[in-house]
Formats: C-alpha cells, structure tokens, sequence
C-alpha cells in the first residue's frame, strides 16, 4: 500500500504545475467577471480552490448580499464572490425599513414564490438583510430589503 502511495506521489511530482493547472478554471478570470458586474473592486476569492475549467464564458449574476456570483452553466458550479466594500464609496442611502414595521415578505424559490405579512426587527436600507418576524411562534427569516416596506428572502443565486 505504501508502495502504490509513493509512485502516485512521484508520478504528480513528475507532471508540470502548469500541466495540472490547466484542469482547473483560471481565478482571476473569476475576479475579473465579477469586478466587471459589480463595478467594482471585489475581494479575490481564495486560491486553493480548484474549480473544473469552464468550456464557455463565465456569467456573473447582479450584485445581491455584498456579493456577486459568478458561475459556469456547463458545469454546473457557482462561486461567491465578496464586493471589497472598502473599494465602494460610501453612499448613505435613506433607511427604507425600520425596527417593528409591517412589511410584505417575497418567499421566492424557483418555480413558485409566497408572499406573506411580518413584522421587521432590525433597520435597514436598500439592498442590506433585515430580520423579519412572520409568525410569533416561528424563528425569524433573514431577507433583502427591496423596497420600503418590502423584503425578499430567497432566489439568491
């Protein structure tokens, strides 16, 4: 056993790192197609991943959450990547939630969403996760404030 374990050793000491590394999807071409969407710096995503190569142009999604996610349709894997905030000039947009509001909450999943009445426990301003309590018996959800008054939870790619 130890035998086979020192020829597979030797044997990926004997392929080039560039060899290997062609099996793997380049990251900075998952940083760059999320700076590209975000308008922005982002912050890299860490480099021990070894993702599949893409055969097809990455897609990238709107930014949601303080992230973007960026993806590979043909392969099926999807990569979040955080927006550098510190890159992002501060804009102090008006709170459009506040704490004990009656909001609308979206429940959205693919094929079908649920909307429902709930009460907010935190502030928040376009775009930022509220917590929303639906029912006094129920945990609350955390959610995107999309509007005043509106919160979406789920439908994140």
């Amino acid at each position: 056993m130890m035998t086979i374990f020192r020829h597979t050793v030797l044997a990926l000491m004997l392929v080039p790192d560039s060899a290997r590394a062609s099996d793997f999807q380049d990251l900075g071409a998952v940083d760059a197609t999320a700076a590209a969407v975000a308008g922005g710096a982002v912050r890299p995503v860490d480099r021990r991943l070894k993702l599949a190569a893409c055969p097809e142009p990455l897609h990238a999604d709107l930014p949601a959450l303080g992230a973007v996610a960026v993806r590979c349709a043909s392969l099926g894997w999807r990569v979040r990547v955080l927006i550098d905030s510190a890159s992002v000039p501060l804009v102090t947009a008006p709170i459009v939630i506040k704490r004990g509001d009656p909001v609308t909450v979206n429940f959205i999943a693919p094929g079908f969403s649920v909307t429902a009445s709930g009460i907010a426990e935190s502030e928040a301003r376009l775009g930022e996760r509220v917590r929303v309590r639906v029912d006094q018996k129920a945990n609350p959800v955390m959610g995107e404030a999309t509007d005043a008054g509106s919160v979406r939870v789920g439908g994140i790619n």
